[in-house]
């Protein structure tokens, strides 16, 4: 969970009492909007496995951009004819035709079959951007600390953005939090006791490398690295108290940008033009968001609250359209719950949307998805986490994975190359 420090150790030690309860149900209520009708029909295949799980593939990945429905040629806008094939390579050359026929255009390529999946999620966001003018997701992937139903401890791992191809990335047997990707990078960086205290540490997915890139004595949480990849934003407690520092990437020079003794700080998050903040801090007896605008390369800070009416607010974090998502709590929604806002410079003014269903369950640890329409979370009942995706236009969530054990912390990738 990405609250404040002084949570940390208690949802730590809860790591090792959530049970394997049973599987749980997810309701919403769902405004299925506009979506655009898509017919296959007339695509010809060789017949062969490959070719099948290909469409399979990019079927699902355009039904849950929540864009599409499939449908019979005369009632689709969206006719797609040609030819998929999967012997020795996966290629496809196909046309599209739309907008009564006025439209049209063709897709092709090939690659090797170990990359089938990936070119069909290729495939999946250039339909996207194409009929639907938004930013696909298919291509995707998120990461997550994870603990299998056969074990007690959580590690790393990282799935597609359908919930497919599980793969654990650490097998360290220690605890660890905090997996937020690189923008614009095959790689990650998370908090691990791997050493029997807090060190952040990068990922290269590509080259399977670790290093450690902050192991100040104390805390070491949190780090996000900030849009034009010269800071890193994380955590530290060495000065005693628990403050929000950015490191620089050229040469980790320091620079501490809060000085409270008497609170904590947390979750800090970027905004995608890198200049401002949003983070969490417990200074009022709970933990609030606020947003701290850097200016001047830094020389002035404003640090001011985020939000109004919540009992506790934490985990935000920024969409590429500059809208805020968190996780809070509200005197009439006693459970956590996922909300949007767009901020602005007078907090009294925001009006969070909750996006999350009302039920007896918690929703935690959000994070946007790059199409900037769904968003990926935590979802806790009977002391079981399940990884879920909401909509915020409103059709039903849907559960990531269907796995046996205890799914948290998600963070949703942009676009990297792999």
């Amino acid at each position: 969970m990405k609250k404040i420090f002084s949570l940390i150790f208690v949802y730590v030690f809860a790591l090792a009492l959530f049970s394997n309860a049973a599987d749980i149900t997810i309701t919403g209520k769902a405004d299925r909007g506009v979506k655009r009708s898509i017919s296959f029909a007339n695509v010809r295949t060789d017949a062969s496995h490959g070719a099948t799980e290909f469409l399979k593939v990019l079927k699902n990945d355009l039904a849950l951009s929540v864009w599409f429905v499939e449908t019979a040629p005369s009632s689709a806008s969206i006719l797609i004819s040609g030819d998929v094939r999967a012997s020795g390579n996966v290629s496809y050359n196909l046309q599209a035709s739309w907008l009564a026929g006025t439209r049209s255009q063709n897709f092709y390529k090939t690659a090797s079959l170990d990359r089938l999946r990936i070119t069909a999620h290729d495939l999946s966001d250039k339909f996207t951007q194409t009929f639907a003018e938004n930013p696909g997701m298919a291509s995707t992937r998120i990461l997550f600390i994870g603990r299998k139903a056969s074990s007690k401890n959580p590690d790393v791992y990282v799935c597609d953005s359908d919930g497919q191809s599980v793969m654990q990335i650490t097998r360290e047997g220690k605890i660890c939090l905090s997996p937020n990707w690189i923008p614009n990078e095959n790689a990650f960086m998370y908090t691990s006791w791997l050493t029997g205290s807090p060190v952040v540490y990068k990922v290269d997915l590509n080259t399977n490398s670790r290093n450690a890139i902050s192991s100040d004595p104390g805390m070491n949480q949190g780090a996000v690295q900030s849009p034009n990849k010269d800071w890193l934003a994380l955590v530290l407690s060495r000065s005693g108290g628990v403050d929000l520092y950015l490191k620089s990437t050229k040469d980790n020079g320091l620079k501490r940008l809060t000085k409270s003794k008497k609170c904590n700080e947390s979750s800090p998050a970027w905004s995608p033009d890198g200049k401002s903040l949003a983070f969490v801090d417990d200074s009022r007896g709970a933990p609030q968001i606020k947003i701290m605008t850097l200016q001047q390369l830094f020389a002035e800070i404003k640090v001011g609250p985020a939000v109004y009416g919540f009992k506790e607010s934490v985990a935000p974090e920024w969409s590429d359209d500059g809208r805020v998502v968190f996780c809070g709590k509200t005197s009439s929604h006693n459970q956590y719950g996922i909300y949007v806002m767009k901020p602005t410079a007078n907090a009294k003014a925001n009006s969070p949307t909750l996006v999350s269903p009302i039920d007896n369950a918690d929703y935690e640890d959000p994070s946007w998805a790059p199409d900037n329409r769904h968003i990926v979370c935590t979802r806790i009942l009977n002391f079981k986490r399940q990884l879920v995706v909401l909509d915020t236009l409103g059709d039903p969530p849907r559960v990531l994975l269907n796995l046996a054990g205890d799914w948290y912390l998600p963070a949703w990738s942009d676009k990297i190359n792999r």
